[in-house]
């Protein structure tokens, strides 16, 4: 068994991979591109979400791991902002250009547009 288990790990050890498609980690599955955890979840995530109490949980779980992401002005290096204020100006925007009937850019191409960039603190 021990000779088995070393045979696999070195195996896969010398393996060529590829960054996973949908999280980035290694993976030595060359076809699906998604390693072992992103697979589990994509293939499970429809049955599991049919639960009420499923979809509460996921949603839970987001809100506490939501990334905080940072901006700051090109033209203003005094400070940055947060993720929530940038789109809050983005929602003003959106809302001033569909006054005029007009379809309002993506997020990531007006806050670059408009002088953000994310800086990581």
């Amino acid at each position: 068994m021990e000779t088995v288990m070393k045979s696999l790990f070195n195996s896969t050890k010398n393996e060529e991979t590829v960054p996973c498609k949908l999280c980035g980690e290694p993976t030595i599955m060359l076809g699906t591109k998604k390693c072992d955890n992103c697979w589990e979840v994509i293939s499970r995530l429809s049955t599991f979400l049919d639960s009420r109490k499923a979809r509460d949980l996921t949603r839970k779980l987001l809100s506490q791991k939501e990334e905080v992401i940072y901006f700051q002005h090109i033209r203003d290096t005094s400070g940055t902002i947060s993720t929530k204020t940038v789109r809050r100006y983005y929602k003003d925007y959106c809302e001033s250009i569909q006054e005029k009937k007009q379809e309002p850019l993506s997020f990531v191409k007006w806050y670059s547009l408009a002088g953000y960039v994310p800086v990581k603190k």
